[in-house]
């Protein structure tokens, strides 16, 4: 079942999977929870594809694309997405995630920011850590009918591993040793060195969705599909052949695809036949496409407004909102020019209101955020409070670095130069502009010039890469990928995120100990890991953390809206229902 924050890793997946590339070099059923690092047990068809134009189920039959027909059981839900639907291969992660977890599905997913049991419905780990053995669900089946077993998790599994260069961030992978088949319900995975994140690294269905065996065309190579047409056939390596509640029977490059309910579905069955989602280029596109009965539900933290919200919410549409476990944050150039002293930092954290940034910008959507990590991240939160705004506080430091005021001057300067700083954000994003016209006033008001330079994702993401910036504006990737995963990239020379930390006091220090958490089986050890590494970012002032994104969701009368804290079937709508007969 998945449950908990699959909605955020739908949502935030499809985006952090783009930056996740960058990290390295650059080129249960119900039972007591066991908390990564830990010793313990835990319960718990073919497919039509146009390459242009053609024919949905529902207008085959004359229904109308929101599902209007006679019988509730031949209903479509649509959708309103902002991606095109791509490859749905789980092994290249092109796909949007929440795309991808209608497909397929792994042996964990995530609750309150805990493993928790999905295709495996119960674990064991060894005491030393070092043997993990998974019990399958012995009711699960493909959408071909096919078992899911022993040997074809195996086969899944050792595919991935086979390709550890594509997962970076996932730092479990180059713990495994071996993984094994004992027997047809019971998989045992052999590392050579504790792993705290190998279940938080096998949830959703990116890059551990469970593919049947059928779907592989022998003799090629699932990973030189990357970027080809959600089709079965030998030149492209694979079939979206998953156990998730929907599987894919019609795609129209760039423009929909429609999904049939997998009927042989171990859970819960969706209350739709047919899931359709349709591509648009805007929120507001989209949104007139729901005024006009065109589709039914719109789910994105990224791009759709406060204004849009509570505008679709005034004109009669339902809406729904949750907190992500992804925070908005300003990455201080630990090693730029100026940023790289700490007096600045600190100033550049009295200065900040993110109280303002959330009332204004988000009009309370998103709340003020205290840390880099969520305090949905487990473990991350050890009592550091944030630091408050204090203008005093921030001249203070500034004057005692030697930025001062010249005579009639509003901008600092010491020894000639001026205190100017630039800020470098994803234009991409609904209400970035925003955040950084706020952030531009605030630093003003303690005589600091900031320099906006909104940029397409690529550019923003180069100029992180390469460190062309004082101030970067982006979100963190919240779980499942935290807090190991941004560990693991941030103690990685040449990736972007040690960059922003380089020029840091003790940042070989820091690398130490955030490399001890990614092999760590001692739970105490692990609470003194967290609380230094957390501590050490505090101090050194690296990052401001301003505010939680929020999911947003909105969707037409007469029908059940959708689970945002469960999201079964990614973007929380496998559980939506018609309410009318």
């Amino acid at each position: 079942m998945k449950r908990g924050m699959r909605l955020a890793l739908g949502l935030l997946a499809s985006a952090a999977v783009a930056a996740m590339t960058a990290c390295g070099s650059g080129s249960a059923g119900e039972a007591d929870r066991t908390e990564a690092g830990t010793t313990g047990r835990m319960e718990a068809e073919e497919t039509e594809t146009a390459a242009s134009a053609g024919e949905t189920p529902e207008e085959e039959e004359g229904r109308s694309p929101s599902g209007s027909g006679n019988e509730t059981e031949d209903r479509t839900l649509t959708v309103a997405v902002f991606e095109d639907t791509g490859a749905l291969n789980p092994y290249t992660g092109e796909s949007p995630a929440y795309a991808l977890d209608w497909v397929y599905e792994g042996l964990t997913a995530m609750e309150d920011g805990v493993p928790v049991p999905e295709l495996a419905r119960a674990w064991e780990i060894s005491e030393d850590g070092l043997t993990y053995t998974f019990h399958l669900r012995p009711d699960v089946k493909f959408s071909d009918g096919s078992s899911f077993t022993a040997e074809n998790a195996k086969r899944n599994m050792d595919l991935v591993l086979g390709h550890k260069e594509y997962y970076p961030y996932l730092p479990s992978l180059t713990a495994v040793g071996s993984v094994e088949a004992a027997d047809e319900a019971t998989l045992t995975v052999h590392l050579t060195a504790p792993a705290p994140s190998l279940l938080n690294d096998l949830a959703g269905s990116y890059p551990f969705g469970m593919m049947g065996d059928e779907g592989f065309t022998a003799g090629d190579d699932v990973y030189q599909s990357a970027g080809a047409a959600a089709e079965p056939g030998e030149e492209h390596g694979f079939s979206t052949l998953g156990t998730g509640m929907w599987k894919l029977k019609t795609y129209v490059e760039g423009e929909y695809s429609v999904f049939e309910r997998n009927e042989d579905y171990w859970g819960e069955k969706p209350g739709f036949r047919y899931l359709k989602t349709v591509v648009f280029s805007s929120a507001e596109e989209a949104a007139e496409a729901m005024r006009a009965g065109e589709t039914d539900v719109m789910v994105d933290s990224e791009r759709i407004t406060p204004e849009l919200f509570k505008e679709l919410q005034d004109a009669g549409f339902q809406t729904a909102q949750a907190p992500s476990s992804s925070v908005s944050v300003l990455n201080l150039n630990t090693a730029g020019p100026v940023t790289r002293d700490r007096a600045v930092r600190l100033a550049l954290e009295y200065a900040a209101d993110r109280e303002e940034i959330s009332e204004t910008v988000y009009q309370g959507l998103q709340e003020p955020a205290d840390s880099y990590f969520s305090w949905r991240v487990p473990g991350t939160d050890v009592g550091i409070a944030p630091y408050p705004r204090d203008l005093e506080e921030a001249g203070r430091l500034l004057e005692e670095a030697g930025w001062v005021y010249g005579e009639g001057e509003s901008v600092r300067s010491k020894n000639g130069q001026k205190l100017e700083l630039s800020l470098v954000y994803d234009a991409s994003i609904a209400g970035n502009s925003q955040v950084g016209e706020h952030l531009k006033a605030q630093y003003e008001a303690v005589g600091i010039q900031l320099d906006l330079v909104p940029q397409e994702t690529p550019d923003w993401n180069e100029s992180w890469r390469t460190g062309q910036f004082d101030l970067l504006l982006s979100r963190t990737w919240g779980i499942p990928y935290e807090p190991y995963g941004s560990f693991f990239c941030m103690a990685s020379p040449g990736d972007k995120f040690y960059l922003v930390q380089s020029g840091m006091s003790g940042k070989q220090e820091l690398d130490v100990i955030m490399k001890d958490t990614l092999g760590q089986n001692d739970g105490e050890r692990m609470k003194e890991d967290m609380a230094y590494i957390m501590e050490r970012l505090h101090h050194e002032a690296v990052y401001v953390p301003l505010t939680a994104v929020a999911d947003l969701a909105v969707y037409r009368e007469g029908l059940s809206g959708p689970d945002m804290n469960s999201a079964r079937g990614g973007l929380g709508i496998g559980s939506m229902r018609p309410l009318e007969p």
